[in-house]
């Protein structure tokens, strides 16, 4: 009887603050249990937080390229570790062709630094026929009509005012007259003439010392092709030193040019 008297006569707040307490001291060795029980099994497995931090990230699975029977076989005519001399090199791109099309012969040169415009006339034609286009009042009106068919545009200085109104479209097609290139002159006709007779300008990729142009078609005789690729080099090693050169075609392996 007295203990249930003394039990009633507790005081409600200590009772609540002595039944807080033993929820804390509860949940303190519960917390502290769990935390032994991760350690524990840590152990075990040889992992720890700071192995894993330690672990380097899985890499990515590299997919393997598979070329197509035709390239293996045109690539295993090639030897990759010879410089051949420039008609061997031509030669051997022909020989190495496998598109069903007159392939293109590109050369790849690697530049010492960023080649500056300049300005290269070939002796011979490589590839399709250059469509010029002068721009006066006409060709203005083929522009409203949606007619952009050309490859380079040329204009006076006088018509940049008109031209001016069709930046948005020329801009991104790479169409806008420049004074950098020459495309913008007071003698648009010589202009004309000259880029129609195999003038272009080298310039280097952006931000990388790469040249890559077209000179000539797998059909052409390899003398033609020889001598635009002279003409070419000669250009290019006004502006710097080239370091390296390849010709490939459109469809086969590259090879490598002594220099």
């Amino acid at each position: 009887m007295a203990d249930n008297n003394t039990v009633l006569n507790i005081d409600p707040e200590e009772l609540a603050a002595k039944m807080a307490m033993d929820t804390g001291k509860s949940r303190r060795a519960s917390q502290e249990q769990a935390e032994v029980e991760a350690a524990g099994e840590a152990s075990l497995s040889g992992d720890s937080a700071e192995e894993n931090a330690e672990a380097p990230a899985a890499e990515p699975t590299k997919v393997k390229r598979e070329r197509s029977a035709k390239y293996v076989q045109a690539r295993s005519m090639v030897d990759r570790t010879q410089f051949y001399s420039v008609e061997d090199a031509i030669e051997l791109v022909k020989r190495t062709s496998y598109s069903a099309f007159d392939g293109t012969i590109t050369a790849h040169i690697n530049m010492k630094k960023e080649l500056k415009p300049t300005d290269v006339k070939m002796p011979h034609a490589a590839g399709k026929k250059v469509r010029v286009g002068i721009i006066d009042d006409a060709l203005l009106a083929e522009f409203d009509a949606g007619n952009f068919d050309y490859d380079i545009l040329i204009a006076t200085p006088d018509m940049m005012k008109k031209v001016a109104k069709y930046a948005r479209v020329l801009g991104p097609k790479g169409l806008m007259p420049n004074p950098k290139t020459g495309t913008i002159t007071t003698d648009p006709e010589a202009k004309k003439a000259a880029l129609e007779g195999g003038s272009m300008t080298l310039r280097s990729e952006r931000k990388a010392p790469l040249v890559h142009v077209t000179i000539g078609k797998t059909s052409q005789p390899t003398q033609e092709i020889a001598e635009n690729l002279a003409a070419i080099l000669a250009a290019a090693t006004q502006s710097g030193s080239v370091l390296k050169l390849t010709i490939a075609p459109t469809m086969g392996p590259g090879v490598k040019v002594s220099l």
